[in-house]
C-alpha cells in the first residue's frame, strides 16, 4: 500500500468511510450509513484535495467546498481556528461536513497540527 493510499484510508476511516464488510469486522456498524461511506474514489480524492487546500491556506477561518457532479456527492472543509500547540507547532481546528447524494449528511471536527511538514490529526487535548 502506498503512503498516499494509506493516508486516504486513514482519513476516510476517521471521517466515517469504509466498506460495510470492514465496518462489521471492526464492530463499527455505526459508520456504515455515514455520508462518506457512499463516496467513490473520485469523491475521496476531491475531499482530500479540499482538505489539503484548506489546511495549507494561511487564512483562518477559511472554508473550501467541493462537489462531484458525476456522483452527486459533496463536502465542505472549514478551518475554524488556528493556534500553536505547547510545542510551538501550528495547529488548526477543522470541521468536515459531507453530503451524500441520497441525503445523508455528516459532520465531524478535528484538530490538526503540522509535524514534519505534514498535517496530522492531533491527539486529544488539542484546542
Amino acid at each position: 500500500m502506498t503512503v498516499q493510499k494509506l493516508r486516504i484510508s486513514l482519513v476516510t476511516l476517521l471521517l466515517g468511510a469504509t466498506l460495510p464488510a470492514v465496518l462489521l469486522a471492526q464492530n463499527m456498524r455505526f459508520l456504515k450509513d455515514s455520508a462518506v461511506s457512499h463516496f467513490n474514489d473520485q469523491d475521496v480524492a476531491m475531499m482530500m484535495q479540499n482538505m489539503d487546500d484548506a489546511l495549507n491556506d494561511t487564512q483562518a477561518p477559511t472554508s473550501r467546498e467541493w462537489k462531484n457532479s458525476a456522483s452527486g456527492n459533496a463536502g465542505k472543509v472549514e478551518v475554524l481556528s488556528a493556534h500553536k500547540n505547547a510545542d510551538g507547532m501550528p495547529c488548526k481546528r477543522v470541521r468536515f461536513t459531507n453530503h451524500a447524494r441520497n441525503g445523508i449528511v455528516g459532520s465531524s471536527t478535528y484538530a490538526f497540527c503540522k509535524r514534519s511538514e505534514k498535517w496530522m490529526i492531533e491527539s486529544t487535548g488539542s484546542k
